[in-house]
C-alpha cells in the first residue's frame, strides 16, 4: 500500500471515530450539562497521570525495539497482565481513600483497568504497520459508546454512571471481539507468565532510564491543560466553554496523529520525511481551517453562547505548531534519541506554568488569555527540540 493510500485509510477511520466521540460530546453536554463535560475532561486527566505506571517499559522505546526484534513480542502480553493489575490497584486506592475524581464511580476503575489492554493491542498493530486494524477497534468502540450513552439517558440512568458506564462497556466489548478474532493474541497471553517474557524486558532496564524522565514531563505536559485551566477559569461554565473549544483543537490535532502513528514504523517514517514542506503546509493550512470550523461547530451545537471566537482563531495556529513537532518527535524517538525530546516537553511545562503564574499575578483573565499562552508554550516545545536536536549526542548501549 503507497504512503498516500496509507494515510487516507487511516485517516477516513480516525475521522469518523473523532466524529462520533464529537458528538459523544454534544450529547454529554446536551444531556447532562457542561458542568458534567468539565468533571470529566479534568478526571481523564487524573486517569492519564494514573496511566504514567503503564511505562514501566517506555512505549516509545519499545514500539521500535520490536520491529528491530520481533522475539521481543513475548513479553508485551506478560507485561499487560501486570499492568492491569497494577492499574487496577492503584485505581481503587485513588477512588477508595483519596477521593481525587470529579465523578466518582466504580466504573472508572474498571476503564482505567481496560487501558492496560489497548496499549498492547496498540504497540502490537502500530509495530508490525497495521495501524488501520487499530483504528478500527477504535472506530466500533465510538459507536457503541455513542449507542450506550444514548440508550442509558433514555433510561434516565444517572449523569455520572451513564458518562462512564458508556465509555467502559464500549472499550471492554470492542476489546474482547478483537482478541475473539484473533486466537494467536490469546495464546500469546496464555504463554505470557513465564520466567523468559520477564527477562526480555527487564534485560533492557538501562536503556529505558532516559525515557522515564520524558514519560514524567510529557504525561505531566499532557495533562496542564485541563488542570491548570480548571484553577484558572472560577466560572465553571465558562470552563466548560473553554474547553468545548479546546475540543476542537484536540480534533484536528488527533487527524494529525493519524500520520504520527504510521510515523513509528520506521519504512513509513522516512517517506513521510521526504515530503516536501510546500506539501506539509498545505495539509497545516487545511487542518486550521478545520479546527476552527469544529470547535465553533461543537460549541453551537451544544447550545454554548459564552465563547469567543478570537480564543478559537488563536488556538487553531497550534495544529501548526503540532504538525511540525510531531515529525521531529518520531524522528528522535526512532533513533533513541530522547534528550532532544525531554527537553522540549521541560520547556514547554516551564513556559507554561509561568505564563499562567504571570497571568493570575496580573489579573489577566479569560478564555483569549488562556488560548494565547498554549500556543505561546507549543512554540517553546517547537523551538526547544529544533535547537537541541543537533546539539546533543545520543549513545543506545
Amino acid at each position: 500500500m503507497s504512503i498516500k493510500l496509507k494515510i487516507f485509510t487511516n485517516s477516513s477511520i480516525n475521522l469518523a471515530t473523532a466524529g462520533i466521540n464529537m458528538l459523544c460530546t454534544v450529547l454529554i453536554v446536551r444531556f447532562f450539562g457542561s458542568e458534567i463535560y468539565a468533571g470529566l475532561i479534568v478526571d481523564l486527566s487524573y486517569i492519564s497521570i494514573l496511566t504514567i505506571l503503564l511505562e514501566i517499559v517506555p512505549t516509545n522505546y519499545i514500539l521500535f525495539k520490536v520491529q528491530d526484534d520481533p522475539t521481543r513480542y513475548q513479553g508485551l502480553a506478560f507485561l499487560a497482565v501486570i499492568s492491569f493489575l497494577i492499574l487496577m490497584i492503584a485505581t481503587y486506592v485513588a477512588y477508595k481513600f483519596l477521593g481525587i475524581f470529579y465523578t466518582n464511580n466504580l466504573w472508572i476503575i474498571l476503564y482505567v483497568s481496560s487501558i492496560a489492554i489497548k496499549k498492547y493491542i496498540d504497540i502490537k498493530l502500530q509495530s508490525s504497520g497495521h495501524l488501520s486494524e487499530y483504528f478500527l477497534i477504535e472506530f466500533r468502540g465510538a459507536v457503541l459508546r455513542l449507542t450506550l450513552l444514548y440508550l442509558l439517558f433514555l433510561l434516565s440512568t444517572p449523569p455520572p454512571v451513564a458518562v462512564w458506564a458508556s465509555l467502559t462497556i464500549s472499550t471492554i466489548l470492542t476489546q474482547s471481539i478483537w482478541f475473539a478474532k484473533n486466537g494467536t493474541e490469546r495464546k500469546a497471553f496464555k504463554n505470557s507468565i513465564n520466567r523468559s517474557s520477564w527477562k526480555q524486558l527487564t534485560g533492557d532496564m538501562h536503556s529505558y532510564l532516559p525515557y522515564y524522565l520524558g514519560i514524567t514531563l510529557k504525561r505531566g505536559g499532557n495533562n496542564l491543560t485541563p488542570i491548570l485551566a480548571n484553577v484558572f477559569f472560577k466560572d465553571k461554565e465558562v470552563l466548560g466553554a473553554f474547553f468545548l473549544a479546546y475540543r476542537g483543537l484536540q480534533f484536528t490535532i488527533g487527524q494529525l496523529r493519524t500520520i504520527e502513528g504510521l510515523l513509528n514504523h520506521r519504512n513509513t517514517l522516512n517517506k513521510i520525511k521526504s515530503i516536501s514542506t510546500k506539501n506539509k503546509t498545505v495539509v497545516a493550512t487545511v487542518c486550521q481551517f478545520t479546527c476552527i470550523v469544529i470547535s465553533i461547530g461543537i460549541l453551537m451545537l451544544s447550545g454554548i453562547k459564552i465563547y469567543s471566537f478570537y480564543a478559537v482563531l488563536i488556538l487553531s495556529f497550534s495544529v501548526w505548531i503540532s504538525m511540525f513537532a510531531m515529525i521531529e518527535r518520531a524522528n528522535a524517538y526512532s533513533t533513541y534519541n530522547i534528550k532532544s525530546v525531554n527537553f522540549s516537553i521541560a520547556g514547554y511545562i516551564i513556559v507554561y506554568i509561568s505564563m499562567v503564574s504571570l497571568s493570575s499575578s496580573f489579573g489577566i483573565k479569560g478564555q483569549i488569555a488562556y488560548s494565547i499562552l498554549l500556543v505561546v508554550s507549543d512554540l517553546a516545545y517547537l523551538g526547544t527540540i529544533l535547537i537541541f536536536k543537533n546539539n546533543v549526542k545520543y549513545d543506545n548501549k
